[in-house]
């Protein structure tokens, strides 16, 4: 079971369940995996992670992961428990201004399914949004964001605006965000964090940075949240799992009350607890 240990409120009268991982492209790692082994273990995390959606990003060439939600072209596709009632691309910002001079990313798509939930829509997005190195530019000043931070931002602007077209929405995947900080763009929005929150720390999921997360609008809250690290395959990316229901007052009064939580304000004991590196587990045969 995903959550073995965690407590699920008994009010509990409907759910929802998401996973996602970048899984690194097989053209990028280990040669001695064959195409269909590496693909076999994806499927075996997702049955030992049951969900009803689970995202795979970054999925490279050549392989036949798992997912019955496919689109030609794009580099995210999905398992699914049922099928959704609507199957969307959402184009996001893909280019910036560096010096006079546009620069682009080829990370800027977003794979979007509907579903009913609560008596009203449910969007669910699988992300993979532009990294540092994407975009060609000087480095910034001290304090100062870098050109892939600044495109990022508004990328994640971009999703906001789009899921408040629904009455609730899921945000799954490699954000790419470069420290806990870059995330308070959907903290300030109201939106509910998993990773780099007060109730789940942050937890760093490609090497010694929160990427990767999972984010609620406000109409939802989380009944559970994990990132498995000891699940690490044939990417440098660590899966994540949630359990998710409708937020009642008790979880906005919560929420309230945790608001003005910055991630910057940990301690230095905390945050090396945190970030300290993590071992990758073997490969299984």
């Amino acid at each position: 079971m995903i959550f073995a240990g965690l407590v699920v409120l008994a009010a509990l009268t409907e759910s929802f369940s998401v996973g996602a991982v970048n899984c690194g492209a097989f053209h990028y790692g280990d040669t001695n995996v064959s195409a269909s082994a590496y693909a076999g273990e994806w499927k075996r995390l997702a049955a030992e992670n049951p969900a009803d959606v689970f995202f795979y990003e970054d999925v490279g060439r050549g392989t036949a992961l798992p997912g019955e939600v496919a689109v030609p072209g794009l580099d995210i596709r999905a398992a699914v428990r049922s099928k959704p009632l609507a199957t969307d691309v959402i184009d996001l910002p893909k280019a910036i201004d560096v010096g006079g001079v546009e620069r682009r990313t080829p990370r800027y798509r977003a794979l979007r399914l509907t579903y009913p939930f609560a008596g009203g829509r449910l969007a669910v997005y699988g992300v993979h949004l532009v990294a540092e190195g994407h975009i060609k530019a000087p480095k910034p000043e001290t304090g100062g964001l870098s050109a892939s931070q600044r495109l990022r931002r508004r990328q994640f602007d971009a999703l906001i605006a789009d899921a408040r077209n629904f009455d609730h929405a899921i945000l799954c995947g490699d954000f790419n965000a470069q420290n806990a900080s870059e995330y308070e763009a959907f903290a300030a929005a109201g939106f509910i964090l998993g990773n780099c929150s007060k109730e789940f720390g942050v937890q760093a999921t490609l090497r010694r940075i929160p990427a990767d997360n999972i984010i609620l609008s406000p109409s939802l809250a989380l009944d559970g949240f994990r990132v498995l690290k000891s699940y690490r395959l044939n990417t440098d990316h660590h899966p994540l799992v949630a359990r998710v229901r409708r937020a009642t007052e008790a979880d906005a009064a919560k929420v309230a009350s945790t608001a003005a939580y910055r991630i910057g304000r940990l301690k230095p004991f905390e945050r090396r607890f945190f970030w300290k590196p993590v071992r990758s587990v073997q490969f299984t045969k």
